[in-house]
């Protein structure tokens, strides 16, 4: 699974947080076993501005690392040596992403992660939620450059 973004409990009271509101939101990998017995990767960041508008969130996934953006700023990066897919042939180097997966945008909601976050963890009172989503875009890269990156040309 890679979580492309995942938010938890947004907005809400938080000690440890820019403005004392919630503004952490997670770049994930989820790799190994299956779940239940799954590992993840994951690094945070805080948003900038309003957390409830409108954020660009993007992944861009290289054969050595993944590369999480918010609003056009890297705030995370996950290498190779980072991931591992528990019974992968010898030599696989594309495992465990070489299998289907799951691309997540993730408004997490209700569970052991929501419920041990922030100041108030789950709190009922603050439901219903939901995620707008303007687009999604994938697209493959037809060429790397030098430095490793991917170099687009828009026509």
């Amino acid at each position: 699974e890679i979580d492309i973004m995942e938010a938890v409990n947004l907005g809400m009271t938080c000690e440890k947080c820019d403005g004392g509101r919630e503004d952490r939101v997670h770049g994930t990998l989820h790799f190994g076993n299956p779940w239940p017995n799954n590992n993840q990767a994951t690094n945070e960041t805080h948003l900038e501005g309003d957390v409830t508008g409108f954020h660009d969130y993007a992944v861009e996934w290289y054969p050595d690392r993944f590369n999480w953006y918010v609003d056009g700023k890297l705030f995370s990066t996950i290498k190779k040596d980072e991931w591992f897919s528990e019974g992968a042939p010898a030599g696989n180097t594309q495992a465990p992403f070489d299998k289907p997966f799951y691309i997540i945008l993730n408004l997490a909601a209700g569970g052991k992660w929501p419920e041990e976050s922030n100041d108030v963890g789950y709190f009922s009172m603050d439901y219903p939620k939901s995620v707008e989503v303007d687009f999604v875009r994938v697209y493959q890269c037809s060429k790397i450059a030098s430095g490793g990156e991917c170099s687009m040309q828009v026509d």
